[in-house]
């Protein structure tokens, strides 16, 4: 396994699994080994279905056999919990991303990203919990009413979040109590008399639903509805006389806001989770991909140097030298882009502010680029700003790339433009080039972490590059964007203050 690679599987904080078509276990990372309680000699050689429950290997390996004639990348039992078994016989619940791809000899690989999510289940557990003790409190308090004035009195005071009505069948107010009237300073006693759908005028056509079904069938599911920023649940049920006979309609509202927000919350949270999820595989993907590249390129070089050496032909070796060094500086720019970008994730950047000489920043830029330029390619530079406040690192980061990208996207005759200018409090630097440009329909994908535009595909580079950059700029508080045409070349525009307060 390739060194860089090597870090990234055995360092990654979720399973990984690497099995063959067939369903073979080739390869397992140490998280795999924690998860589910094998050696990575146990695992290498068995089917993947040892860390499936019993009563899913058959249904499994038919879906594997239908994953094999389609391979695609795809989150595997979307909307379906999925668990996995421990050596130990125990079970805990996973998500699992699947990845497919194909090694230097053409053999056929599938990587499975394993998460485990029990944290996540047992948190959605307990709300599920919560929402149907809630409904059953209720539901049980609603079937023992019966027409009591004391009685109505002595439930409303076990609502805490919520408060009681009682309605005649023309769905007029006859009685109304409940700590939620404490908390909103009304006096329930204002509200007798009132027609209870119209003072649910923001939830008109929902209230009037709920009672006419409730008239019509006898009973009905409990409605969520919205009054100044604030929800409840409203559960609804029908009340006899002594005689039997239907005199009054029960409603209990209980305010669920602090419930909905927690729920709210947690939906963003497996939201997010997913999306770092998917940021993974696609990472792993991409890695496995891109440092497999430079790496191979280096290992046919020295084996053909080695040979080379043989003959004395050392033409053909430097040649060689060459492609090996291109590949370093190649290898050396992703792994800047990914601590650039890890050390912004983990918000451990910390701007130095201090006073910056931009021209001297200008031509240290231009130094750092001068062995990227192609033959006949020019860098123009026109600073018409003498200092800056600012962080000289950042700055030279997002400069040195942006420049970069204009040199490689470029002819070998094109031209580079850098200027800097003041603009009210603001200093602006553009860089432009007369490149391949960018389709314009992807102009506001630009600044996405790991995007390419579609006509850049056969030119190398990973896509992090102007993520970073406009992270960078975020951090000097200060603002980027891009103007591009296609075939006619790319221009960004930063804007950054002149002084820091």
């Amino acid at each position: 396994m390739d060194g860089v690679f090597k870090i990234v599987f055995d360092t990654i904080q979720e399973g990984l699994i690497l099995t063959n078509m067939n369903g073979v276990i080739c390869l397992v990372n140490p998280r795999t080994e924690k998860l589910f309680g094998y050696s990575k000699l146990e695992l290498i050689g068995q089917k993947i279905e040892i860390l499936i429950p019993s009563e899913y290997h058959k249904k499994h390996v038919k879906s594997r056999e239908t994953y094999q004639n389609r391979p695609v990348n795809r989150q595997m039992g979307s909307g379906m919990t999925l668990y996995g078994q421990r050596k130990d016989g125990s079970r805990f619940p996973v998500e699992v991303s699947l990845n497919s791809f194909t090694d230097n000899e053409g053999n056929r690989f599938v990587s499975a990203l394993i998460t485990d999510i029990h944290v996540r289940k047992k948190a959605q557990d307990e709300v599920l919990r919560i929402n149907e003790n809630l409904e059953q409190i209720v539901s049980d308090r609603t079937r023992e009413l019966y027409e009591s004035t004391q009685l109505f009195e002595s439930i409303s005071k076990h609502f805490p979040t919520g408060s009681i009505y009682v309605l005649n069948l023309d769905f007029f107010i006859d009685y109304a109590d409940g700590m939620e009237f404490v908390r909103l300073k009304i006096n329930p006693k204002s509200i007798i008399g009132e027609d209870y759908v119209q003072h649910n005028n923001q939830n008109r056509r929902k209230v009037l639903n709920l009672l006419n079904t409730l008239i019509e069938n006898g009973a009905v599911a409990p409605i969520t509805i919205e009054k100044q920023d604030e929800f409840y649940t409203v559960n609804a049920s029908l009340l006899k006389d002594t005689s039997g006979r239907l005199s009054r309609i029960l409603i209990v509202e209980n305010n669920i806001t602090q419930q909905k927000k927690t729920e709210d919350a947690l939906q963003k949270n497996i939201q997010e989770q997913q999306r770092l999820n998917s940021l993974k595989s696609r990472f792993v993907s991409f890695a496995s991909h891109e440092f497999r590249t430079p790496l191979t390129t280096m290992s046919s070089s020295a084996d053909l140097i080695r040979k080379y050496l043989e003959r004395g032909e050392q033409e053909k070796i430097e040649k060689h030298i060459s492609r090996i060094q291109h590949s370093v500086i190649y290898m050396t720019s992703l792994l800047n882009d990914f601590l650039s970008l890890d050390k912004i994730d983990s918000g451990v950047i910390q701007v130095n502010w201090q006073k910056v000489s931009l021209k001297k920043l200008f031509e240290e830029c231009l130094e750092e680029v001068s062995g990227l330029k192609k033959p006949e390619q020019q860098i123009v530079i026109k600073c018409l700003v003498e200092e800056i406040e600012s962080d000289p690192f950042l700055l030279m980061s997002i400069l040195i790339n942006l420049i970069s990208n204009g040199l490689k996207y470029s002819e070998s005759n094109g031209i580079v433009e850098v200027s800097a200018e003041k603009s009210n409090d603001e200093i602006n630097i553009r860089v432009k080039d007369n490149g391949i440009g960018i389709p314009n329909h992807e102009l506001q994908n630009l600044f996405t972490r790991f995007f390419r535009a579609s006509n850049a595909q056969e030119i190398k580079g990973t896509g992090l590059g102007l993520h970073i950059v406009s992270r960078h700029v975020g951090l000097l508080k200060g603002k980027i964007s891009c103007t591009s045409e296609e075939h006619q070349g790319t221009e960004f525009s930063i804007h950054l203050p002149i002084k820091i307060n």
